[in-house]
């Protein structure tokens, strides 16, 4: 017997339409200033007193343009009638018929509530940061007829009962509207898996905005758009290797990389610095790796990340890296007797050792370590269920970091091999090979193998000649700039990529290093050092241009084989300036013009996007997002005279 499901919000307290201060009484001014589309821009008539009637930015934005406010745009046809019809939230109510399956119905209902929280936080009187249980209805009054008879209602159909997300998942959905006479809104939404329901939810949203000519909301009426991603891997990078990150700001990540249809959260969890990560096979890890007891990642709060986040249409890959971004938390082998399980351990001076303080590797030649690894490895599977890509850094690799171990060099005096690059370089095959088998047999019984990625490097660079990673097994992330001659090999190779190129997509970028003086300050011999990434800030209009087929295709000799390898790209946010009080601001609304580009790879430039991109990071901002500002809101309110600051 088939059923239904409903949600719909509760009936909560009044909100106050007159704003009293102390024994004063003030009322909200309308606005006398009218909006209007010209070029698929909304532009305000300065000449209030010429116009006949008004409408307001926020109307305006739900009737201009073929995208209309939808971020990213969509892939398909797009097709949005010129009229909008007002409504109460109280109206709006969800219905999935006959879901395929119980874990399906669980996340369409928490997708569901979530959806509502959004319809809430547009009105202006909604606090973000008060949790949505806790603070009373702002659109509960008294309407007119028309507003309280409008009813929406958002029928979904999904064919299928999978509800795992990985490369072959489809993301598409349909989304059609039509408004009776008598005021019924009908929203039918199609997908093949939970994941496009949710996409087309998300959609939903951004066809809806607050009125305050009403107090209301308004949708628009008609329409239909048909929609999938570009790429099947859209990822943000977040590092709590360097500086810890709560995990309240973590999911605080997933929910604005929801609002952007991002579908992947590559969580660096560990590095040289420290090793937050709770393994519960190898406790020392944490103990002696995290900052604080109250700093450490346990699999039970890792697990919660990982169901909240697939609730919200996206995976989260765990990144545990070696050899090199290891030190502090494998420093307690030699204690207990194992050895030296990670070498030049905060060894000075760091420039000749590592890429940054403190300089730590794992030491390739110790059987501890991979015995170590693998218990590390399976309680990560287990804490990151489900996951089918797992990293494993693979980058920043310097030899003379294991020159300067004693026990390395003594193994391999005993060997009769010769401390040099070639053996380091041979030594790195090996430990890659053997860390990888590892992985495998770290497991659980009965689950898909995980697909290892790594960071381009100079062992995905090698000469044709030697012995090089099997392009049908790693995929690789390439953080090198576009430009970099060496791509051209490991593109060459069939490699599957993910870009992450430093030049247009390392968020991180382009902010005060601590570790460098300011250029031309300091010693002459450091005037001209700066990070890999250029150190120069990425504006979002480098982000948006940045497409990674195109760049596949320029070191490719084969461009249809080049576009092939694509899965897609992640914007990186390494964190060695950067902890969750200064994590938003530099993540968004720049993150939302890497979705855009990996979610419609659009062959127009930035331009086009920038009218959305403003009303995007308004509603960024209204959910609560602490979303850095693009430029004076003046020029919301008046695009033409501001088109020489964008």
């Amino acid at each position: 017997m088939g059923y239904a499901i409903y949600i719909s919000l509760a009936v909560l307290a009044v909100a106050l339409v007159p704003l009293t201060f102390s024994q004063e009484v003030y009322y909200q001014l309308p606005t006398p200033y009218s909006y209007a589309c010209l070029n698929e821009t909304c532009s305000r008539d300065n000449s209030p007193e010429d116009s006949p009637s008004t409408q307001s930015l926020s109307k305006c934005r739900l009737l201009c343009g073929e995208y209309r406010a939808l971020w990213p745009r969509p892939t398909g046809p797009v097709d949005l009638s010129d009229d909008l019809i007002s409504f109460k939230p109280q109206r709006l109510f969800i219905n999935w018929a006959h879901p395929p399956s119980a874990r399906v119905r669980e996340m369409l209902q928490q997708a569901g509530k979530s959806f509502q929280v959004e319809l809430l936080k547009m009105h202006p009187k909604y606090d973000s940061a008060v949790d949505s249980r806790k603070q009373p209805n702002p659109f509960d009054k008294k309407y007119t007829p028309d507003i309280e008879r409008t009813t929406v209602m958002v029928s979904m159909k999904i064919d299928s009962a999978d509800d795992r997300l990985n490369l072959n998942t489809n993301e598409s959905y349909t989304l059609g509207m039509n408004t009776s006479s008598n005021g019924v809104v009908e929203v039918k939404i199609h997908a093949k898996t939970y994941y496009g329901a949710r996409h087309a939810l998300e959609s939903l949203s951004q066809l809806i905005d607050y009125e305050d000519t009403c107090d209301c909301l308004m949708i628009v009426k008609n329409g239909y758009l048909e929609d999938e991603p570009a790429f099947p891997y859209r990822g943000l990078m977040i590092d709590s290797g360097h500086n810890y990150l709560s995990l309240k700001q973590i999911r605080r990540t997933i929910d604005a990389m929801s609002y952007n249809k991002l579908n992947t959260l590559h969580w660096h969890i560990s590095d040289a610095h420290s090793f937050p990560f709770y393994s519960r096979r190898a406790p020392k890890m944490a103990l002696y790796g995290a900052y604080a007891p109250h700093k450490i990642y346990y699999p039970d709060q890792i697990r919660e990340v990982v169901d909240y986040a697939q609730v919200r249409g996206i995976r989260v890959v765990p990144e545990i890296g070696g050899p090199a971004r290891a030190g502090n938390g494998w420093q307690w082998g030699e204690r207990e007797g194992k050895g030296d399980l990670v070498v030049c351990l905060n060894k000075e001076p760091w420039k000749e050792f590592c890429a940054e303080p403190p300089c730590g590797q794992l030491n390739p030649l110790n059987n501890e370590t991979y015995r170590i690894l693998g218990r590390v490895y399976r309680d990560a599977l287990e804490a990151f269920q489900g996951t089918d890509f797992f990293h494993m850094g693979a980058d920043d690799v310097n030899f003379q970091c294991w020159n300067s171990s004693d026990s390395m060099n003594e193994v391999l005096k005993a060997t009769a091999q010769i401390p040099n690059d070639v053996t380091f370089q041979r030594l790195w095959m090996e430990y890659q090979s053997r860390a990888l088998q590892t992985l495998y047999d770290s497991s659980p019984v009965g689950v898909d193998k995980p697909t290892p990625i790594i960071w381009d490097s100079k062992l995905t660079s090698l000469r044709d000649s030697e012995v090089v990673l099997d392009p049908e097994t790693y995929v690789i992330q390439i953080k090198s700039p576009a430009r970099e001659p060496l791509l051209a090999k490991v593109i060459n190779r069939g490699y599957k990529l993910i870009f992450s190129n430093a030049d247009a997509w390392s968020l991180d970028c382009g902010f005060n290093s601590g570790l460098l003086p300011p250029i031309g300050l300091g010693p002459p011999s450091q005037n001209n050092v700066l990070p890999p990434c250029g150190g120069d800030y990425k504006t979002w209009k480098t982000i948006y241009d940045n497409d990674p087929m195109n760049i596949a295709a320029t070191h490719h000799n084969n461009e249809t084989a080049a576009y092939s390898q694509v899965l897609g790209g992640a914007g990186t946010m390494w964190s060695t300036e950067t902890d969750e009080m200064t994590l938003e601001p530099k993540l968004w609304p720049r993150g939302a013009a890497l979705a855009e580009r990996l979610w419609s790879n659009p062959t127009q430039s930035w331009r086009e996007a920038a009218p959305r991109l403003d009303a995007h990071r308004d509603r960024l901002i209204q959910r609560g997002i602490r979303a850095e500002a693009i430029r004076p809101e003046w020029c919301f309110h008046n695009r033409v005279e501001c088109e020489l600051l964008l």
